[in-house]
């Protein structure tokens, strides 16, 4: 059974604000997830639990619900800050 995507409506929000040119990487980025949802880099300590795929400049935070073979997609941000704001999105990694 292959996996499907979900987004948060954060995500949904964001990433619909984004340049076209960006959005089209983005789904690039979705497809290779689901295809091998296990490809992105293990996050550590307060971050523990989620994963984060690499793209570009950009990140995809998500985690892996292996009951119903969802991909939940909680955040696409630069690199640059993309830890600390989900951080501050997501209460449990406080």
């Amino acid at each position: 059974m292959p996996y499907q995507v979900k987004l948060t409506n954060t995500v949904s929000k964001v990433v619909s604000n984004f340049h076209p040119d960006l959005k089209k990487l983005i789904k690039s980025a979705f497809k290779e997830i689901v295809r091998n949802p296990y490809l992105g880099k293990e996050l550590q300590e307060e971050l523990a639990g989620y994963l984060s795929y690499r793209f570009k400049r950009y990140r995809v935070v998500y985690t892996v619900d292996e009951k119903t073979k969802t991909v939940i997609i909680y955040l696409v941000w630069h690199r640059k800050n993309v830890y600390e704001l989900l951080a501050e999105l997501t209460p449990e990694a406080k």
